[in-house]
């Protein structure tokens, strides 16, 4: 199994080499700034996530529970309401720019991009190099604390196991910036989703030769890079499920707990404290659309009376991306389970669902958004012309996208969650008769219910997140808060839209503390029973 996974993995890089040479030069140049991008990116996010993943795995300090509440709250916030934080904290009347007096025309292009791209990412990092600390076995770890300070075993037995949790958040990192367009768009940097998201909103995605070749050799490429990915990672999400269950991680307990907590905190506070300060800080002014100035002087109560007025100014554009992203997500995670309960059956069934996942990771969103017009978007005189009624008169075509968007991360979480089913289960169901489906009904689901939950809550945040492929499918009349921002953030983030970011920001966090608290209390009956 190794010699051959090491073998796809060299076919995949030499694949990807060869389609390199075989680029124009201009998409060579697109690929070039999205790479650029994808790099600045991973230097930020990867040591200040690395650094995080090390404090909330291994080490006791004080809120470490709250600390972590607040990260995985940060992975359902979307790209837009990053991008309108930071762009309130170093922007063109931004806070800083308005307290330091510093030209604020440096945060644009590339350099902004990258931040907020950074930003966002470094939650991942974080929790994933968490995930990879907590499969170290704790045996090894107490019994080199004999022999070691807890330091050193901390450096030498329990980060190796870091470096899987690290490879899987770079890998998401370079796939988010290689097929979004939000942040990109804003600041417009020319990358390669974005040149497909620019010609696609302006109808001149041309179809020519050149251009045909430029968008397979592009897509080919990204479907390589995930498919090596993927395969470098496969051990590690074994080893980590099966070792997640398994006993509870050993923690290094500083004697001087204060510092190390602080130390954390600060760090910690930058991407967490700072946007939610820049929201609250830029809704709490007055805007004055006659004039180019800003008043510095901040009120606490004109903050909440315009977060609540824009709560219900935008009221049908949430509800909205709500009912969009629930149907959306009842959809992937259906599919994901039944598909993964099906396929894993057969290695062949196996491979054929890995290489879809591949596929849907490696299509830029923008184009996965034009290839549903064209499907759903029919003329009359063909036999499937009453698909334009969905196009045109219903939100299939936003279900669509995003539930093809959702699809993968279902399936990743429904696998490391069916996987650990203990096989004896199963072969008792079928002993008395039960075919897959009842298996699956009457065996899988309840035992797994609470993760299928979780699932579903994240699969209903990526799509209501989604923009880069919504925008091109969205019907008349329908628009759901992503489009609603992503159109204001062209024109700056003023204080309405800064409101409303703050409003969902602090939704988000509450619903996910709920959540975990919910799924936490569960797992401790589960483990005392």
């Amino acid at each position: 199994m190794q010699t051959s996974r090491t073998i796809l993995f060299s076919l995949c890089v030499l694949a990807f080499v060869a389609l390199g040479y075989s680029a124009s030069p201009r998409l060579l140049a697109l690929l070039g700034m999205t790479a650029w991008l994808t790099l600045g990116t991973l230097a930020i996010s990867l040591p200040v996530g690395t650094l995080l993943g090390i404090a909330i795995g291994k080490v006791e300090f004080a809120w470490r529970g709250t600390l972590t509440c607040l990260l995985v709250s940060l992975l359902f916030v979307p790209l837009y309401v990053q991008a309108a934080a930071w762009h309130a904290a170093f922007g063109y009347g931004g806070w800083l720019q308005q307290w330091f007096t510093f030209d604020s025309s440096w945060f644009q292009g590339l350099t902004a991009a990258i931040i907020i791209h950074a930003a966002a990412a470094v939650p991942f990092v974080t929790l994933l190099c968490a995930a990879s600390l907590a499969t170290a076995a704790r045996s090894l770890e107490e019994q080199s604390l004999l022999d070691a300070k807890p330091q050193q075993v901390l450096s030498r037995v329990s980060l190796p196991h870091a470096a899987g949790g690290i490879l899987a958040a770079a890998a998401w990192v370079a796939l988010t910036c290689t097929t979004e367009i939000c942040v990109t768009d804003l600041f417009q940097v020319r990358t390669f989703a974005e040149e497909i998201f620019t010609q696609a909103s302006l109808g001149t995605l041309s179809l020519d030769e050149e251009s045909s070749n430029d968008l397979l050799i592009g897509i080919l490429m990204i479907m390589f890079m995930a498919t090596g990915s993927a395969l470098l990672l496969t051990p590690w999400a074994i080893r980590t499920v099966k070792n997640s269950w398994v006993e509870q991680a050993w923690r290094w307990k500083p004697q001087h707990r204060w510092p190390v907590s602080l130390f954390v905190w600060l760090i910690a506070s930058i991407f967490i404290a700072v946007p939610i300060a820049s929201l609250a800080w830029k809704a709490g002014h007055a805007t004055d659309p006659n004039s180019d100035s800003l008043d510095l002087s901040w009120s606490l109560g004109h903050t909440l009376s315009i977060s609540l007025s824009s709560l219900f100014e935008f009221r049908r554009e949430f509800g909205w991306s709500l009912l969009i992203g629930i149907c959306a997500a009842l959809v992937c995670t259906t599919a994901a389970t039944l598909a993964f309960w099906l396929a894993k059956r057969s290695s062949f069934s196996l491979g054929c669902l890995f290489a879809l996942v591949v596929v849907l990771l490696a299509i830029p969103a923008p184009l996965l958004g034009v290839w549903t017009v064209r499907f759903l978007n029919q003329p009359d005189d063909s036999l499937l012309s009453p698909l334009s009624i969905l196009y045109d008169r219903t939100i299939i075509g936003c279900v669509l996208v995003q539930s093809l968007r959702a699809f993968p991360i279902a399936v990743a979480m429904i696998a490391t969650q069916l996987s650990t089913i203990p096989t004896e289960l199963a072969d008792a169901a079928r002993s008395e008769g039960a075919g897959w489906w009842r298996q699956l009904l009457r065996v899988v689901i309840p035992m797994r219910l609470p993760s299928l939950i979780a699932t579903l809550l994240v699969c209903t945040a990526i799509s209501m997140a989604e923009i880069s492929a919504t925008f091109l499918v969205l019907p008349p009349g329908v628009t759901p808060l992503s489009r609603r921002l992503f159109g204001l953030l062209h024109y700056g983030a003023d204080d309405r839209v800064a409101a409303v970011s703050l409003g969902f920001f602090l939704l988000v966090v509450a619903i996910t503390a709920i959540a975990m608290r919910a799924f936490g209390k569960k797992g401790q009956t589960g483990r005392r029973s």
